[in-house]
C-alpha cells in the first residue's frame, strides 16, 4: 500500500511536465509555420517565381521543382518528398484569357 501511494503522489507533477513539454514542441512548430498561411502573391519569371506574404518571402527556381500534381482548383509544386506549396488554377485578379496564360506558363515551365 506504501509504493502504490508513493507511485500516485509524484503522477500529477509529472503528467503535467509531460504536457508542458509535448505544447512547447508543438508552440515551436507552429510559430515556424505561421507565415506560411493565409494571402499571398505570387510573381512569376522565366526563371523561377517568387512568393510574397505579409510576413514572409520565398524565392524558387524552376529547376528546383521535382513535380506537379494538381487537382480541380489548385496546383501542387513538390520540391522534396516533404515540401511543397499550393497554388490557385484560378486566381481571383485576372480574367479568363490571363488565366489561361498563366495555366499554359507553369505547364510549359514545368514540363522544360
Amino acid at each position: 500500500m506504501f509504493g502504490l501511494s508513493l507511485c500516485l503522489i509524484p503522477t500529477p507533477v509529472v503528467w503535467k511536465s509531460y504536457e508542458y513539454a509535448i505544447i512547447s514542441q508543438f508552440k515551436g512548430i507552429l510559430k515556424q509555420h505561421k507565415n506560411s498561411l493565409g494571402d499571398f502573391t505570387l510573381k512569376l519569371s522565366e526563371e523561377g517565381f517568387t512568393k510574397e506574404s505579409r510576413n514572409l518571402t520565398e524565392k524558387f527556381q524552376w529547376d528546383d521543382l521535382k513535380q506537379l500534381k494538381e487537382d480541380r482548383e489548385r496546383y501542387f509544386l513538390y520540391f522534396t518528398d516533404l515540401y511543397a506549396i499550393t497554388i490557385k488554377k484560378d486566381p481571383e485578379n485576372m480574367n479568363a484569357e490571363e488565366v489561361k496564360m498563366y495555366q499554359e506558363f507553369i505547364k510549359r515551365k514545368v514540363n522544360n
